[in-house]
């Protein structure tokens, strides 16, 4: 069951009051608990020619956030043809879902989301390797309105009479959530926008609800990966506005890690190492990957 703006019912139904009382590290628990009871909305396992067991030596296991499927299989394609006998599954998630699952002991060899919120919390826990980190692309941060709806000119509109609700993911372990609340502070508007706040377990979540109009603004990352599974979200569905990110705030990148404990930790480096490469660069900008002022090496031997 949902609210008329989208809010679970039951299990979720105090995040919002929570959050604006300042409760967020209690809103995070509760919105990782509800991943574990439902199912990540765009989950996916795919292969070059099905689905291979995880265990085998010659497959490298890639989990990647929703909307970065088109980024991997691009590299996938790059690696297969250049080792052969090797070869890449792609597992799709809610970032936080696989986030989860990597803790509770899956053994995917190599994880990639936008940001670097969730890579970061797996390394403090220890599961991925910190000295693998790499980054790719340059992305940054818009509001956007429902396509119904009358656009916003500047960040300021936000405490508005005219915006009435303001959805986002929750701050904390979601880069996107995290992010934005970062900048929604350095603009002041942290504060004054929390009655109208409503906050989602999931980008995707968030996304969803700006695009059916239950909300007047949103945060988008621009360009939106989201926005290519149009089984999911019809690309025409929100327009974008105003930047959100200030002009000293650090570019977002796609980021990439390997688990500690891989038993294919070097096959796993190989792979991680070909993504984030200078050669990989056109078949990244087709996959829609901005890609100026990307630095990278070459994978190895």
């Amino acid at each position: 069951m949902a609210d008329a703006w989208g809010r679970p019912s039951g299990l979720f139904g105090a995040r919002t009051q929570a959050a604006r009382a300042g409760g967020w590290r209690a809103l995070i628990g509760v919105a990782l608990l509800g991943l574990l009871l439902v199912a990540a909305g765009c989950g996916t396992r795919r292969g070059a020619a099905g689905r291979r067991a995880a265990s085998d030596p010659n497959v490298v296991v890639v989990y990647v956030s929703c909307g970065l499927a088109s980024v991997i299989e691009a590299a996938r394609v790059k690696f297969e043809a250049e080792n052969k006998g090797r070869f890449v599954e792609i597992e799709t998630g809610e970032p936080l879902a696989l986030m989860r699952k990597l803790q509770e002991g899956a053994k995917a060899d190599v994880f990639v989301c936008l940001g670097e919120a969730e890579i970061g919390a797996l390394e403090r826990d220890g599961i991925l390797e910190k000295s693998s980190r790499g980054e790719i692309g340059k992305y940054s941060l818009v509001l956007a309105t429902p396509s119904a709806k009358p656009a916003i000119a500047d960040c300021q509109d936000l405490d508005s009479p005219k915006v009435e609700a303001v959805v986002m993911p929750a701050p904390g372990f979601d880069s996107l959530g995290t992010y934005a609340k970062r900048e929604l502070e350095r603009l002041k508007l942290w504060l004054p926008i929390q009655s109208k706040l409503h906050v989602h377990d999931t980008p995707l979540k968030a996304l969803q609800a700006l695009a059916a109009g239950k909300a007047d603004v949103g945060v988008l990352f621009d360009p939106c990966p989201l926005l290519n599974m149009a089984d999911k979200v019809p690309a025409h569905s929100v327009t974008q506005g105003p930047a959100l990110s200030q002009k000293n705030a650090k570019p977002t990148a796609i980021t990439i890690g390997v688990h500690k404990r891989s038993p294919k930790a070097l096959l796993a480096h190989h792979f991680a190492t070909l993504l984030g490469s200078e050669r990989m660069k056109p078949e990244l900008a087709a996959a829609g990957v901005p890609m100026e002022a990307q630095e990278s090496g070459e994978p190895g031997p």
